[in-house]
């Protein structure tokens, strides 16, 4: 025992040289007593250095004579600088005791930067803050060991925010007013990262309403006649509401916001006229009325049947017949055309469309003419007419100019001229365009034909050279006035086709057709919506774009008869399909060579 407690006695009596003076002890130090014996033995033993970690301080004990120098690795890390005996050190090194080691922890102290942000319209203030963590670094304690390797721990570290109440405080001092956002001041408050949150809004300003028009009550003169309202003269239609104004708002720097003007877009028509707040008929007609337009459009009543003696009956409105059309009758008309009685070997021509409570004999019917056209002509018209608008202002300007000069009474008619020429040339253009010789318009429409007279007389060729304030004025009356008409039709519905029965006759509409009573025999329906037929379908063809539904197709001695989907998403219903009819719907064909009876067809 005496050789055994002399060693350790020996060994904890040495003089330390480390940076601490209470190292650990090595485990490879202490001899083990042997077993089984009273006395034990002195066993050889070798003790290597060793290293340690603990209080972010470094421990070092040295071998015996015979034992290794413990070996230390300092990572390459900008957040611990070690020096041992004054020298910066990274990597695997030799420590022993005695040596000056020197641990210097680098940490970052946390940092925040906030900025204000206003919308452009001055309605909203955002805070846009960023957030920088720092870091607490320490030394991870282990050992003690023959080899350690040095490990930096580093807990983050946030700034100390505000509350949301120093926040609404620090808003309320650089002059932001309005409507504090709680949630957004909460978050700032809260955040761990970077984030931009709106926090102050102002208080929009309110527009006000514009006039506009109520319908009233109608006298009993005013008689419904299916979809739309027949009024007489002098009739009260409708009443003027006069607009609201607008209630001014705050922006977030406390600058009042002045409402938008509503702007009046009613339109008063032709066939009205305002007495005091209210809207009178000035004629007989339709009554058209929304709450921005009120008009009464004329209507043609033909109170007997119309016959060839009538020559081509063209109308800007309804056309109503309480009789029917006779062989060789024309009929052109922008609104609807009903007919009570039937239409025989003649052609009817509908924007709106048309209904026949009769049968459809030897003739043509089509409804919407306009529609296509218009539809196609209204983005180029609209064009024009804002291009004819800056050539207004600019005429005016000029003119105003030309005035003040001496000889400024022979400069104002070549004016229009000059402008067209070199400033204006894609109105040129478009006025060139509209009034060619070759529209499609020129026989069909009364309203483009006045439009097309007054270019032609004015604005083309040596006309243009004397115009004066008066007639752009009034050309830009027409325009306007013209592209309120294309815009309403082109806006329309579909116009559709409404009658009993159809024989030997070609019918046409933008819109759907319905046969209501026998059916169709030898006749052609082309429809840019659906088809729908009551009875029987004996002979010819049906196209349409969405749907075809048929009571009887074909005949049972297999007379060719065809119907036709262009839409593939579309269908065809048949009640009772005879033997040789051809069903298509887009390009799925099929053809038949026996009775067929609830039949649906479709592409897929």
């Amino acid at each position: 025992m005496q050789p055994i407690f002399g060693v350790m006695k020996s060994w904890l009596s040495r003089t330390r040289t480390g940076v601490s003076s209470h190292p650990p002890v090595s485990a490879d130090s202490v001899p083990a007593p042997a077993e089984g014996s009273v006395a034990v033995a002195e066993r050889e033993t070798v003790r290597h250095g060793a290293v340690s970690v603990r209080d972010n301080r470094v421990f070092v004990t040295d071998p015996d004579e015979r034992g290794s120098f413990a070996t230390l690795e300092i990572p390459n890390d900008h957040r611990v600088r070690v020096t041992l005996d004054g020298r910066p050190r990274i990597g695997r090194v030799i420590v022993r005791e005695g040596m000056e080691i020197t641990v210097e922890l680098l940490a970052s102290r946390p940092a925040l930067e906030w900025s204000t942000q206003i919308s452009p319209d001055r309605m909203e203030a955002a805070v846009r803050l960023s957030v920088h963590p720092g870091e607490r670094c320490a030394l991870a304690d282990a050992g003690p060991a023959r080899h350690l390797a040095l490990v930096v721990a580093a807990t983050p570290v946030f700034p100390k925010l505000p509350s949301a109440s120093r926040w609404r405080a620090r808003l309320e001092a650089i002059g932001l007013q309005g409507e504090m956002d709680d949630a957004a001041l909460i978050q700032l408050a809260l955040a761990r990262t970077s984030v931009r949150a709106t926090v102050v809004r102002g208080k929009p300003a309110t527009p006000g309403e514009p006039p506009h028009f109520v319908p009233l009550a109608l006298a009993s003169t005013a008689q419904p006649s299916g979809d739309w309202t027949s009024v007489t003269m002098g009739t009260a239609v409708a009443r003027i509401e006069p607009g609201l104004p607008g209630v001014p708002g705050v922006d977030v720097l406390g600058h009042p916001v002045t409402p938008p003007v509503p702007r009046d877009t009613t339109t008063i028509g032709s066939g009205v006229a305002r007495v005091g707040d209210r809207l009178i008929a000035l004629r007989n007609g339709q009554l058209v009325c929304t709450p921005r337009r009120v008009d009464v459009v004329p209507e043609l009543v033909f109170r007997h049947d119309v016959t060839a003696k009538q020559g081509k009956v063209r109308f800007d409105g309804n056309v109503i017949v309480y009789g029917s059309v006779q062989d060789g009758s024309y009929i052109d008309c922008t609104g609807h055309v009903v007919v009570h009685g039937s239409v025989l070997c003649a052609t009817v021509l509908a924007a709106a469309g048309i209904t026949v409570s009769g049968g459809v004999v030897g003739s043509h019917l089509v409804a919407g003419q306009f529609n296509l056209l218009y539809k196609n002509l209204y983005p180029t018209l609209a064009d024009l007419v804002s291009e004819f608008e800056r050539f207004r202002e600019a005429h005016t300007e000029l003119v105003q100019r030309a005035e003040r000069l001496p000889d400024g009474t022979q400069r104002i008619p070549r004016i229009a001229d000059v402008l067209l020429a070199r400033r204006f040339p894609l109105l040129e253009h478009y006025v060139n365009w509209l009034s060619n010789d070759v529209h499609p318009l020129l026989l069909q429409d009364d309203a483009y034909r006045a439009l097309r007279a007054e270019l032609r007389r004015r604005w083309i060729g040596i006309g243009r050279t004397h115009v004066d304030v008066a007639d752009v004025h009034r050309m830009h009356d027409l325009l306007m006035g013209y592209l309120e008409r294309v815009e309403t039709v082109a806006s329309a519905a579909r116009a559709s086709i409404r009658v009993d029965s159809v024989t030997s006759s070609t019918l046409q509409a933008f819109g759907d057709i319905a046969v209501t009573g026998a059916g169709t025999y030898a006749s052609s329906l082309e429809s840019g919506g659906s088809i729908h037929v009551r009875g029987m379908v004996r002979g010819g063809f049906l196209v349409a774009h969405r749907q075809i539904s048929v009571g009887e197709l074909g005949t049972p001695s297999g007379t060719e008869t065809s119907a036709k989907v262009v839409n593939p998403d579309g269908g065809i219903q048949v009640a009772t399909r005879y033997p040789n009819t051809l069903l298509q719907v887009g390009e799925r064909r099929d053809r038949n060579e026996a009775v067929e009876t609830r039949v649906s067809f479709r592409e897929v």
